[in-house]
């Protein structure tokens, strides 16, 4: 397997499991599940193990084929440039939303709504 074919490969798995971290986020912090404490509380720590394991994954794989294409003279070397920036860039991401996670386990989810009732209102028609 090539190196372009295995970084590929790579790229692809990490593609994977940022489609799992989105959906288990919306499942677990966006959806009425998030209502029930511990449910969410488990959910949103295996999101966040998830998206550790996703940045060092993602980190390793940048450094590992910036590695091995820095000696090579590459035609695209823009292009191999740019996909390394748009990786570290996705880190960057990926840790804010880390930390916004690790956010929501500090904040109360207590949501205070305020109901006005029709009956309360008192309409004089004349």
């Amino acid at each position: 397997m090539s190196n372009m074919e295995e970084y590929a490969k790579t790229t692809k798995h990490i593609c994977c499991c940022f489609g799992l971290i989105a959906s288990l986020t919306l499942l677990f912090i966006v959806s009425p599940i998030s209502n029930f404490k511990v449910i969410s509380f488990f959910g949103k720590l295996f999101i966040i193990c998830v998206i550790v394991y996703l940045i060092k994954y993602n980190v390793e794989t940048n450094y590992s084929f910036y590695k091995k294409y820095q000696d090579l003279n590459v035609g695209n070397d823009g292009t191999i440039q740019m996909n390394i920036l748009t990786n570290c860039v996705f880190v960057v991401v990926l840790f804010i939303l880390c930390l916004s996670i690790l956010s929501t386990f500090f904040t109360s989810n207590t949501s205070t709504s305020t109901s006005t009732s029709i009956s309360n209102v008192n309409v004089d028609i004349r």
